[in-house]
Formats: C-alpha cells, structure tokens, sequence
C-alpha cells in the first residue's frame, strides 16, 4: 500500500511541476551564491502556513482539469494540503486565505506554488516508502518461521 501512495505522490509531483522544470539538466548553483540556509532567513509559521495554503489552492484547482489523472493528483494533494493545515488553523481561516490568494494569484506564481508543492508531495512520497520498506524489514525480522499451511497449526488438539 505505501508504494501505491508513494507512486502517486511521486506521479503527481511530476503533475504538478511546469514541463520545463521536469526537463530542466539538474545544475549546480554558482558558486558565489551564499548556501540556501543562509540565503533565506528561517521560516515563520504563518509563512509556512501561507505556502501550505497556496498548494491546497493548487491542487482544489488541478482539480478542475479534464483529464482524469490529474483529477486523481489533485483528490490526493487536497487531502494532503488541507490535513496538513486543518491540524494548525480552523476552517474558516484556510476559507479566507484561500480567497485571498484566488484575489493576489498570478500564472508565475501559480506555475512556482505548483512546482514547490509537487517537489514536498515527492519528497514526503519517498519519505512514506522508505519508512513503508524499514517496516517490512522490521516484520521480517520479527516473523516466526513460516509452518507448511496443509499441516495446519501445530498446537491443534486431536
């Protein structure tokens, strides 16, 4: 089950990223560019709760699409975005910022919120098949020696 989910994410964070950037050569930044953790200040909540809010609204909009894989990316990713937030904000606060950003929106912005939350859907994706492989790993070793079923248990009383 947990390589199902984790192919889905994996699928629909290559939905989700614009076609350039899914054919983009992977690049080293140069190096005078200052590391990302200096680079960009910490995040606060409310920025991270910000960014959340515009990949629920990314994927409430994939959800309109015609094609049907993208209608299956965009169930997932709804339901991925808005757990993720309704277990920090109330409903009616995700309901205002998401009507705010449908006002501020812009395809640039769209196309980037898109790429972003595609790349955390992929990223948490592996993370839930790697933690999906260590637990087959940790049954595995935890399993008793398998019995032929056609002797049936061994402690059946006759």
């Amino acid at each position: 089950m947990n390589r199902i989910i984790a192919a889905s994410l994996l699928g629909l964070g290559l939905c989700a990223m614009p076609a350039t950037a899914q054919d983009a050569p992977a690049t080293e930044a140069p190096a005078t560019q200052a590391p990302a953790s200096e680079a960009m200040p910490p995040q606060s909540q409310d920025d991270a709760i910000g960014q959340d809010v515009r990949c629920l609204y990314v994927y409430m909009t994939m959800g309109t699409s015609d094609k049907p894989e993208m209608q299956a990316a965009a169930v997932i990713g709804t339901f991925f975005w808005y757990g993720k937030l309704s277990g920090r904000i109330a409903d009616d606060e995700i309901e205002n910022r998401i009507a705010a950003v449908i006002a501020a929106q812009n395809a640039d912005a769209f196309m980037a919120d898109a790429h972003r939350c595609g790349n955390q859907m992929v990223e948490r994706g592996k993370a839930m098949n790697a933690m999906g492989a260590h637990l087959e790993e940790r049954g595995a070793a935890q399993e008793p020696a398998k019995q032929d079923p056609a002797q049936g248990p061994a402690d059946k009383p006759r």
